[in-house]
């Protein structure tokens, strides 16, 4: 393979598309002026040969190589290389069927690197595989004469070899940061949230199970409700029945208590004449009342003190009590505050779950977006706080239930419902804040009432003390049993008062009860009527009930609460009731003093409490026979009355079973049509061996056991991460498929290892018979050996490399060669000979060199000439071979260079140099 023609086109100093065709398969050489351009026609095709030292090619970097770095209109370099590729022996793998392989290489400013194989994009790494494969690697000039071993391996055919090494082992540290990066995953994200996963999806088992057993428990219960209500249905007629002949006997019972109503009548007639003479006793016991009044006058003045002293303590209490008043303190103010803000934090809780549940529940109402980079720590982080949601739960009602909705609610609807929780929940905060504010206000009021509270109970204490010590004394006594002639005789006067009325009220009794057997159907419709009100407000009252019972939770927290308050009093309570017990002592001691003025007073009141006793006997007696009478008639309207509530009783219960009878009619209309189910399973109720056997599941339990289930779905519910199921199967197939990556990359690693480990020893093998082939390195320059390279001079070593490169060339030959000036450190001898024998000897290479002596490019075949016209360069070709064949031969022939046994080419013999 050797090049026949080269294209440039804005490469350095080539502004214009320039065209080098006809290059000899064997010698060419390029001379001409320095700086007109003959050494960019060599860095084209080192720059098509992928050369990555651009200082190699005189540049910095790639935008250097353009024409006039792109300032002058031309914005890319071109070069376009054709090969001969009609020697199959030597055609690069791949492309033995192309008789020529073109290659170009093309960079733009500011675009990209690009290759072209036979006019089709091509990859960097394909060129240079194509061009190592056939010893063409220009990153490892062979013109360097440090580098022997690359020298040696490049002509071994090792160095592709090599390359490919490199690359595997960094494809093997590529590989080894994705298993890493494997593991991570696995070992921080996947393994964690598995373990995580397994345990919610028990959690959602037993979850669907409370589910169906509360399905299953619910349908029970449905069913014995509607068994009741047919049943109800089915045993109201008989009921009815009976009611309406009860009605009928109760009508001719109250026939016969209006004729006892009539006797009682004329009794009370008499009971007028025994009035007047209680009248006339009751005078009498007034005018014994004065003279008692008189007599309690003159008492001395101990008891005078002691009021007194009462007095005192009750204006102090007072003074006291208006100061509690002055503080505006309601004692259950903050008791009642307390519970209201319990209550508060309760609602906003709630609120908030309630909020967050509908937030979460509508994600894509949030418009917040994120970078793409942490996209996936988001998705983690939603996953966590998704699993953390809290769900409320709903109660089950067993007559209130509604089928669920078919459509679902729109956005707006949802939009407006989060913006009136968020209202509310603002409107909750507020009124927290206000309460709290309340309390602080109350905190300075409440201690300052409670210490005047304190003061007044210790007066309190006091005063009934006082009120203690009066109440022992004789002159008290005295007072009560005039307090009780007082009584006794008002009692008379109520009783006179009381017997009128009764007659008043027994006369009018009976005329309405003439009325209403006159409009006895009027008057049972009104009843009915006010049954029908009754029965209203005892529902509404069960209604409310129901809400007192929750009042009634919140009010059992603030008794909490005023338990705690109350130790705290009981510590300044004690405190009072040992001051009280030494109160009590002084107190007693004055109760004994006075104890022997009391017993010169008793004397004196026992007369007037036996002339009490007689008047007490004479009104007895006549409230004993004023007593009887009463009972007698309250005894005949209790009769009528119970007859009469008998009547309404029967006709409430007569309405109350209608209403019962409507109610389950219409509840089984309902059920029927809200349940669809039990039209077709309604013959199995109540029966024996069956779901719906009420004997062996009992409904009160059943009911008791689905409420249990209820809360523990509610329980379960706040916890159960709904999608876990999902959520589990595809982080197993994330596992799974990490796992598989893993393997595939493990396996991938171990033969790229075992691939590296064959290539090492195929590659000690051709070095070893490169070696065996006789590669030695020895310079020898004249009769003498040199070991060290160190000793020879510029001009020495540049025929040291010489002669390497083209020993190397006769053990295994590159196509190409390209040499820039290396005679440039050589006399003309050296020159003419090294251009002689290249042409002569060396015929298995392409040989491309530029130089400026004559002795040299005179013995190529195809002489290229190039000149910088008007700031571009130009080539122009001369073809030699035809112009050496008609002069003469060379006055002396060269010998081909001789090999020794072990094939090693002396070179030195060509050079005509004794030293």
């Amino acid at each position: 393979m050797y090049i026949k023609s080269i294209v440039l086109e804005g490469f350095k100093s080539y502004a214009q598309r320039t065209e080098i065709r006809g290059f000899d398969p064997l010698f060419n050489a390029i001379t001409g002026l320095n700086g007109s351009g003959k050494s960019n026609i060599l860095d084209s095709i080192c720059f098509l040969l992928g050369i990555t030292n651009l200082t190699q090619v005189r540049a910095s970097n790639l935008q250097d190589l353009v024409y006039k770095n792109g300032q002058a209109g031309i914005t890319k370099a071109t070069v376009s290389i054709t090969f001969d590729n009609t020697d199959k022996k030597l055609s690069p793998l791949g492309f033995e069927a192309n008789d020529e392989i073109t290659i170009t290489r093309q960079v733009v400013i500011g675009g990209r690197n690009k290759y072209l194989i036979n006019g089709v994009n091509a990859s960097n790494s394909r060129v240079q595989d194509l061009f190592c494969s056939v010893g063409l690697n220009v990153n490892n000039p062979h013109f360097l004469i440090m580098q022997l071993l690359a020298m040696i391996e490049e002509a071994a055919g090792t160095r592709m070899y090599e390359c490919k090494k490199i690359a595997v082992q960094k494809t093997i540290e590529k590989k080894e940061s994705k298993l890493k990066a494997i593991q991570t995953v696995l070992s921080e994200e996947i393994t964690p949230t598995l373990q995580k996963l397994k345990e919610e999806r028990s959690s959602y088992l037993e979850y669907q199970k409370v589910v169906r057993a509360i399905e299953h428990l619910s349908r029970l219960c449905i069913a014995h409700q509607f068994f009741l209500a047919e049943k109800t249905k089915a045993n109201s007629a008989e009921v009815l029945e009976e009611m309406q002949a009860n009605v009928v006997k109760l009508q001719e019972s109250m026939a016969e208590s209006e004729k006892k109503l009539e006797e009682l009548n004329k009794e009370m007639v008499e009971m007028e004449k025994k009035r007047d003479e209680a009248q006339m006793k009751l005078n009498y016991a007034k005018q014994e009342l004065k003279t008692k009044q008189a007599e309690v006058k003159k008492m001395d003045g101990g008891y005078k003190k002691n009021q007194e002293a009462l007095e005192a303590v009750r204006k102090v209490k007072e003074k006291l009590e208006s100061q509690m008043k002055m503080l505006n303190y309601e004692e259950g103010k903050e008791a009642a505050l307390l519970a209201k803000k319990k209550e508060l934090t309760n609602d906003i809780s709630r609120l908030r779950e309630l909020y967050e549940g509908l937030m979460a529940k509508f994600p894509h109402l949030q418009f917040e977006y994120k970078k793409c980079f942490y996209q996936e720590k988001a998705e983690v982080k939603f996953e966590n706080s998704y699993n953390s949601r809290h769900t409320n739960g709903i109660s089950f009602d067993f007559q209130a239930g509604h089928g669920a909705s078919s459509q679902a609610a729109p956005i707006l609807s949802k939009l407006q419902e989060m913006k009136d929780v968020a209202v509310e929940l603002k409107t909750k905060e507020s009124e927290l804040e206000t309460v709290e504010n309340e309390l602080a206000s109350l905190k300075n009021v409440a201690e300052k009432y409670r210490q005047l509270k304190q003061q007044w109970e210790m007066k309190s204490e006091e005063a009934e003390l006082l009120q203690t010590k009066l109440h022992q004394s004789a002159y008290h006594k005295q007072e009560e049993e005039l307090l009780a002639l007082k009584k006794t005789i008002v009692e008379c006067e109520e009783m006179l008062k009381k017997t009128e009325e009764n007659q008043k009220k027994a006369e009018d009794k009976y005329k309405t009860l003439e009325n209403k057997m006159k409009n006895a159907g009027a008057e049972r419709e009104k009843e009915l009527k006010n049954a029908q009100q009754k029965l209203d407000d005892a529902k509404k009252k069960a209604d409310t009930s129901s809400k007192e019972k929750k009042e009634k939770q919140q009010e059992v927290e603030t008794l909490v609460l005023e338990v705690e308050e109350l130790k705290k009093e009981q510590v300044s309570y004690k405190q009072q009731v040992e001051a009280a017990d030494k109160a009590i002592k002084s107190y007693k001691e004055q109760i004994n003093a006075m104890a022997a003025e009391v017993a010169q007073t008793m004397k004196s009141v026992e007369k007037s409490q036996k002339e009490l006793a007689k008047q007490k006997e004479l009104i007895m007696k006549q409230d004993k026979a004023i007593n009887a009478k009463s009972a007698e008639i309250a005894k005949y309207r209790e009769q009528n009355n119970e007859l009469q509530l008998k009547l309404k009783s029967l006709e409430h219960s007569i309405s109350k079973h209608q209403q019962e009878t409507d109610a389950a009619t219409t509840k089984v209309v309902k059920m029927l049509k809200e349940y669809e189910w039990i039209a077709s399973e309604k013959a199995l109720f109540g029966q024996p061996n069956t779901a719906y056997d009420f004997k062996t599941n009992d409904p009160k339990e059943a009911a008791q056991k689905l409420q249990k289930l209820q809360e523990k779905k509610e329980k379960l519910g706040r916890s159960v991460n709904m999608g876990a199921m999902n959520m589990l199967s595809e982080t197993e197939e994330r596992y799974n498929d990490l796992m598989k990556k893993k393997r595939i990359v493990e396996n991938d690693k171990s033969k790229i290892l075992a691939t590296i480990e064959e290539l090492d020893q195929k590659k000690t093998q051709a070095l070893h018979i490169a070696w065996k082939k006789g590669l030695e390195f020895k310079v020898a320059l004249g009769n003498t050996w040199k070991e060290n390279l160190t000793e020879l001079s510029g001009g020495q070593r540049s025929l040291v490399a010489l002669s390497l490169i083209l020993a190397m060339l006769l053990f295994k030959p590159a196509p190409i060669y390209v040499l820039d000036e290396v005679d440039a450190a050589l006399d003309l001898s050296h020159t003419q000979n090294i251009g002689q024998m290249l042409h002569t000897h060396f015929t298995h290479s392409q040989f491309i060199v530029v130089s400026l002596k004559d002795g040299m490019f005179n013995n190529a075949n195809v002489l290229y000439k190039t000149k910088f016209v008007d700031g571009v360069s130009t080539v122009a070709r001369y073809d030699q071979f035809q112009s050496r064949n008609n002069t003469s031969a060379p006055e002396k022939s060269q010998k081909a260079p001789k090999r020794d046994k072990k094939g090693r080419a002396e070179l030195g013999n060509l050079f005509n140099d004794p030293s």
